[in-house]
């Protein structure tokens, strides 16, 4: 990430415990901030930087249970859609959302897996399968350049 990218990312001021180097780190609190608002700052930082080849947001979904009155999912969801809107073709876009388990917690995630499928946002259990996804993606796009 270069230095202007960063000091964007500071600039933010984001809670403790947030990371804005490489990879960020974001809390559900953190999520929260500027009711719901600043997921779409920190997107839009890192895509106008048009240094990222893709973006994966790792969510623990046991973390985003009684959170607060902002569904940081569904905002996410709508922030991710926003930015790739303005930068069309930049990074590709994907979830990793994990559960523990819990039938309750799988009945959420399903559910969002669903929303974001929808808005056409892949999702996967966990990051090496979207390592795995990102590895094809890259190989197709190699392939069609002609390389």
């Amino acid at each position: 990430m270069d230095g202007a990218t960063l000091a964007t990312l500071e600039a933010l001021k984001l809670p403790p415990g947030t990371s804005v180097v490489n990879p960020i780190d974001t809390p559900v609190m953190t999520l929260q901030t500027d009711e719901g608002r600043v997921a779409e700052k920190i997107l839009d930082t890192v895509y106008a930087s048009g240094e990222a080849d893709a973006v994966v947001m790792h969510l623990n979904l046991a973390s985003f249970q009684g959170r607060g009155p902002i569904d940081p999912l569904d905002n996410l969801i709508q922030s991710a859609l926003r930015t790739q809107e303005r930068y069309p073709g930049q990074a590709h876009f994907m979830l990793v959302l994990r559960s523990d388990g819990d039938a309750a917690l799988d009945e959420i995630k399903r559910k969002y897996r669903t929303r974001a499928n929808d808005a056409g946002i892949p999702v996967y259990d966990e990051l090496a399968n979207a390592a795995r996804a990102l590895r094809s993606v890259a190989a197709l796009e190699k392939f069609q350049a002609g390389q």
